[in-house]
């Protein structure tokens, strides 16, 4: 393995801070020395970074892979390639693939065909509920134990509220995360683009903010009803742990409710959509 010196990189490190100018060393794969003044050593290959970044290796949090059932459009190899073209290092695997990753063997399988790439590691999200259909819910424990990172039903919300909250009461058993994808299909089926002047104008069928708002129901802004409260809301960070999360938030107002909760100290994830 040849030693590396990159010289001239915005060196920047998000764990400690870490944001200069400057040259980092590599030595049989692993990073010796970094700094604004490194020189050159003996026998060192040098590489000039005229300014780009180096950093860790990013990671995807949710990833649509084509492999296992859309081969013909990425696979996993052609994946990492991309992966690596962009610094990423790391992705979540969404479930909603074809099978549907509802098996223990299939997570095994995508976290093993990551490591066959040598760049890669796949987090797989697994299915919540079979085939990311809605109707059964999927082994949550035999899931987590064979190396799902969270669950979810990928780019559909998990719509049923009894469902729900069976599913996140069997997380927060096995300390699992349940990624919830923050739209209703009855009300954002057929929609293009977010309800508004804009999507009128350019004659898009329109997905209306509600949409995204009913799905708050479930671990979001808390009803008045503390029946409810308890049943559907609660049962996501009550003990001071989160088992919910949402999956993407197309419009900043939507996340009021959410800021509101941390101000209380309920601990919640959500990320936002770079479509927005």
């Amino acid at each position: 393995m040849r030693d590396l010196l990159f010289s001239g990189a915005r060196l920047m490190d998000p764990a400690t801070g870490l944001d200069q100018v400057g040259s980092l060393l590599v030595r049989d794969g692993t990073i010796t020395d970094l700094g604004p003044a490194l020189g050159r050593p003996d026998g060192v290959d040098l590489i000039e970074c005229d300014g780009a970044i180096l950093c860790p290796g990013l990671v995807d949090m949710r990833a649509a892979l084509g492999e296992p059932g859309y081969e013909y459009r990425e696979t996993v190899a052609s994946a990492a390639r991309a992966a690596a073209s962009s610094g990423i290092t790391t992705l979540a695997a969404l479930p909603d693939s074809l099978p549907a990753i509802d098996d223990p063997a299939l997570v095994r399988l995508l976290r093993s065909r990551g490591e066959e790439t040598g760049s890669l590691t796949i987090l797989p999200y697994a299915a919540v509920t079979r085939g990311c259909r809605g109707e059964e819910m999927a082994e949550i424990g035999l899931l987590r134990e064979a190396g799902a990172v969270a669950f979810t039903d990928g780019r559909r919300a998990v719509g049923d509220a009894r469902m729900m909250r069976l599913a996140l009461s069997y997380a927060r058993g096995f300390g699992a995360l349940i990624v919830q994808h923050p739209e209703d299909y009855a009300l954002s089926h057929g929609g293009a683009a977010t309800e508004g002047a804009l999507a009128t104008r350019m004659g898009l069928p329109g997905i209306p903010a509600a949409a995204e708002a009913i799905l708050r129901l479930y671990c979001g802004e808390a009803p008045e009803d503390r029946e409810a409260h308890d049943l559907l809301g609660y049962v996501c960070y009550r003990r001071g742990k989160f088992t919910d999360s949402f999956g993407h938030y197309e419009s900043a107002r939507r996340l009021d409710p959410f800021n509101s909760k941390m101000e209380r100290n309920a601990r919640l994830l959500y990320m936002k959509s770079a479509r927005s």
